[in-house]
C-alpha cells in the first residue's frame, strides 16, 4: 500500500522566513554564470537534504529511496535512471506557479514558499549570452526562464541525453541578478531539470520522463567581480595598487583575445594575493580573492563555442552542415533506400529517402514512436500501442508514468494521499491527481 503524502501547506514560520531571507533588491547586477552537468546533478542531493531538514515544518515531506517526495514531486533517480534532457534556470520562485498545473495550486504554493525560504535569487529575464558546449543542445529564452535543451533527443533516439560522463560540460548565461551573494560569493538559482530514461534501456519496461525543481549555488565568472572585490576588501594600499595593476593588465589581455597570457597573469595575481599574507591581507579575504580568480579562469576555459551553420562542418547543435552528415544516411534514419541531404538550416533533408514505414514489423521507422511487433497492445500497460505510439495520457490504460487514467486511480484515495477525507479525482488530459476535493479536518 502506498502511503505518499502530498504537501498542501507549509508552516507560517517558513512564510516568515521567506519574507526575511528574500526580498527583491532595488538594484540588480548583470553577471555571467556557468552551470555544469555536475552542478545540475549535485543540486538534486542538495535539494533533498534541504527538504528533509524541514521536518514537521513542512507537511508531506517523505523520504524515499534516492531522495524525497514533497509537494507532488520527487527528484529521486536523476542522474541515474533519468538522464538530463533539458535544464531551465528559472527567474525566481514565482515561476513554479507557471509550470505546475493550476489543478495543483497547493503544490505550487508549497514549493514556492520553500524555495523562497531557501534564499533562491530572482533575476530579470531575458538572459543574455545563453549558450552551451553540450553536443546537440541549444539554448533560448522563455517568459520565466532561460532554457537549455537537447535537440537531438527524439522518440527514437537518445542523442543529447547526458549524465555524469558529461560532468564538466556547461550551460552559460548572463542575467541581471537581484540581491547580494552569499559569504562565499555565490547566488542560489532555481532550476527545473527534465530527465528521461534511455530508449535502449532493457531494464525498463517503457521510456519514462520526469521533471523536478531544485536549486543550485553558482559563483559569477566575470572579471568585474574580481575587480570589485579588490577595491572593497583589500585595505593595504600598496598591495591594492599591485593587484589593481594586475587586473588592468588582464582586462587588456582579454580585450585583445590573448587567453594564454590571461592565464599567466591570473597566476601572477594569485601569487601577489598570497604574498600579502598575513600582514597585509586576512586569510579569509585571500581565500575569497583566489576563489574569484579561479572562477574567472573557469569562465574562460569553459566558454562554450559557437557553431556556424554553412561552414561545411557539423558542429554543436547541428544535425549536419553541407556535405558533413555526421555519418548518417537514409538507412540509419529508418528508411530503406535513398540519398540523405542537408538543408540550409543544418537539419536533415529526408525528401530523397524512400521506403514507407510499416507499423508492427518490429522496427522503429520514421514517424513511429515505437514498434514491438506482435507485442504491440492497446490494453496492456507500459507497452507500445498498435498504432506504434508510446503509452499516452488518455489511451485508457494506467501506465507507470501516470498517476491515474480517467476513473482508474490505481487504488489511491484522498486518505492514502495524506488527507483526512474527500474524493480523489483525475485531471483529464494530464493523468495527474486532482486534490481539490480532498481536505484536512480543520483546514480553512
Amino acid at each position: 500500500m502506498k502511503m505518499r503524502r502530498r504537501a498542501h501547506t507549509v508552516a507560517a514560520s517558513l512564510v516568515l522566513a521567506a519574507a526575511l531571507v528574500f526580498g527583491r533588491s532595488a538594484q540588480a547586477e548583470s553577471l555571467t554564470f556557468h552551470l555544469t552537468v555536475n552542478d545540475a546533478l549535485a543540486s538534486v542531493a542538495h535539494y533533498n537534504a534541504f527538504v528533509a531538514s524541514l521536518g514537521k515544518r513542512a507537511k508531506g515531506v517523505k523520504l524515499v529511496p534516492g531522495g524525497t517526495t514533497f509537494a507532488g514531486q520527487s527528484c529521486a533517480a536523476f542522474g541515474d535512471v533519468y538522464r538530463l534532457g533539458a535544464i531551465r534556470v528559472l527567474d525566481g520562485p514565482g515561476a513554479v506557479r507557471e509550470l505546475i498545473s493550476p489543478r495543483r495550486r497547493r503544490d505550487a504554493t508549497a514549493l514556492e514558499t520553500v524555495f523562497r525560504a531557501a534564499g533562491v535569487r530572482e533575476w530579470a529575464p531575458p538572459a543574455a549570452e545563453a549558450t552551451t558546449d553540450l553536443p546537440f543542445w541549444t539554448s533560448g529564452n522563455e517568459p520565466h526562464a532561460v532554457r537549455f535543451v537537447a535537440d537531438g533527443v527524439t522518440l527514437e533516439s537518445d542523442t543529447g541525453l547526458v549524465g555524469a560522463e558529461s560532468g564538466a560540460r556547461v550551460v552559460r548565461f548572463r542575467a541581471d541578478v537581484a540581491g547580494v551573494p552569499s559569504a562565499d560569493g555565490r547566488y542560489r538559482f532555481l532550476v527545473e531539470l527534465y530527465g528521461r530514461t534511455s530508449s535502449n534501456d532493457g531494464a525498463l519496461v517503457v521510456r519514462a520522463e520526469r521533471r523536478c525543481f531544485t536549486f543550485v549555488d553558482l559563483a559569477p565568472v566575470d572579471l568585474s567581480v574580481l575587480v570589485r572585490l579588490v577595491d572593497e576588501m583589500v585595505i593595504a594600499l600598496p598591495l591594492r595598487a599591485t593587484l589593481q595593476s594586475d587586473l588592468a593588465l588582464i582586462a587588456a589581455n582579454l580585450a585583445q583575445g590573448d587567453t594564454s597570457v590571461v592565464f599567466a597573469n591570473l597566476t601572477s595575481f594569485t601569487t601577489a594575493v598570497l604574498s600579502g599574507l598575513p600582514d597585509n591581507l586576512p586569510p579569509a579575504v585571500a581565500r575569497r580573492l583566489v576563489a574569484a580568480a579561479f572562477q574567472v579562469r573557469r569562465g574562460l576555459l569553459l566558454a562554450a563555442g559557437k557553431s556556424v551553420c554553412g561552414n561545411g562542418t557539423r558542429e554543436v547543435g547541428e544535425a549536419c552542415d553541407g556535405g558533413d552528415l555526421g555519418g548518417f544516411g537514409c538507412g540509419s534514419l529508418g528508411y530503406q533506400s535513398g540519398t540523405l541531404a542537408c538543408r540550409s538550416t543544418c537539419q536533415f533533408d529526408t525528401s530523397g529517402c524512400a521506403g514507407q514505414p510499416e507499423c508492427g514489423d518490429g522496427k522503429v521507422d520514421p514517424g513511429e514512436e515505437c514498434d514491438d511487433g506482435q507485442a504491440n497492445s492497446d490494453t496492456r500497460p507500459n507497452t507500445c500501442r498498435t498504432n506504434c505510439k508510446r503509452p499516452f495520457c488518455g489511451d485508457g490504460v494506467l501506465d507507470i508514468t501516470e498517476e491515474c487514467e480517467g476513473s482508474d486511480l490505481g487504488g489511491e484515495t484522498c486518505e492514502l494521499e495524506g488527507y483526512d477525507a474527500g474524493t480523489l479525482r483525475c485531471v483529464a488530459g494530464e493523468c495527474l491527481f486532482d486534490f481539490d476535493s480532498c481536505f484536512l479536518l480543520g483546514d480553512p
